[in-house]
């Protein structure tokens, strides 16, 4: 896959709360999905951006989410669906024309808490795209999921039905059958997993960043790495495994940087499918001597 960053593409999720106002002050996550030739990229990324993402927050009543879902130009795309999901269960939905309708426009949904047991939960936002290009991937499809987790609280009956390790925000990405095999491609999962002494406060000197991307279908994982703003980090082939890669944020300027995660799952077929999740960071070092790339006092 191409180091570009995924999040190119101008797909907004903009989240806000009228229960719970202190959801906007959030950050912005961003997920990618991408299935393709790794020498040729095709035009046939599927993005999404979450503003005012709070991992772990306790959220009660309603809670309203505004929703915008667009592609990366040029595109071989046509978009599907646009979901809000809890735990995988859809909450409100737009499909097929209903979606091709509202893409690029904001739309409003909202998740009522109280219908749900108390307990951690995972709120998704989701948009499907399907290929319009002539030939054997004519009208597969193509799935980006953002997800952190919420814990609801309401008063209604405790239900301990998640494993849950603070500071999760991921992209899911899922590819239909691959045309030339007939294989299920299924999910890649990219995730950081150590989120909050990321975006809680500006970082300063080396930061340990924990990443783990892992699979649910028939590709293996063949690629692991962590960019800022574009530029490769560190990056780990053949990668199944959790890292902790430690950042030194003495070579960033101070000031906002995207701190960004990506894996890709490789096929029999040689095609991969990829996913990227984005976040912000602030770096405040002291005094730097910055050209290029910064040189520690």
């Amino acid at each position: 896959m191409s180091h570009r960053s995924l999040a190119s593409g101008l797909t907004a999720l903009a989240l806000a709360s009228t229960a719970l106002p202190a959801l906007a002050a959030g950050y912005t996550q961003k997920s990618a999905s991408w299935w393709g030739d790794p020498a040729v990229p095709a035009p046939n990324h599927v993005e999404m951006t979450v503003q005012g993402v709070q991992p772990d927050l306790k959220v009660s009543g309603n809670i309203s989410f505004v929703l915008t879902c667009t592609l990366p130009q040029p595109s071989t795309m046509k978009l599907d669906t646009i979901v809000i999901q809890v735990d995988g269960t859809n909450v409100q939905a737009y499909y097929g024309s209903n979606a091709r309708a509202i893409l690029g426009q904001p739309r409003t949904f909202t998740v009522d808490t109280t219908k749900f047991s108390d307990g951690w939960h995972e709120l998704r936002g989701r948009c499907y795209a399907l290929e319009t290009a002539a030939g054997p991937e004519l009208g597969k499809q193509t799935q980006v999921t953002n997800g952190h987790q919420l814990y609801f609280k309401n008063g209604n009956a405790f239900v301990d039905n998640r494993s849950v390790v603070p500071g999760i925000v991921d992209a899911h990405s899922w590819y239909d059958t691959d045309a030339a095999t007939g294989d299920q491609i299924s999910y890649v999962y990219v995730q950081i997993l150590n989120a909050h002494p990321l975006i809680d406060a500006p970082l300063k000197g080396v930061v340990p960043v924990t990443g783990l991307v892992t699979n649910a279908g028939t590709t293996t994982i063949a690629h692991w790495a962590l960019k800022v703003d574009d530029v490769v980090i560190t990056e780990f082939h053949d990668a199944t495994q959790m890292h902790t890669i430690n950042l030194d944020t003495r070579m960033l300027s101070n000031g906002p940087h995207i701190l960004q995660f990506h894996g890709h799952g490789l096929a029999r077929s040689g095609k991969q499918l990829a996913g990227q999740v984005d976040i912000p960071i602030v770096v405040q070092n002291d005094a730097q001597v910055c050209t290029v790339v910064c040189t520690p006092p």
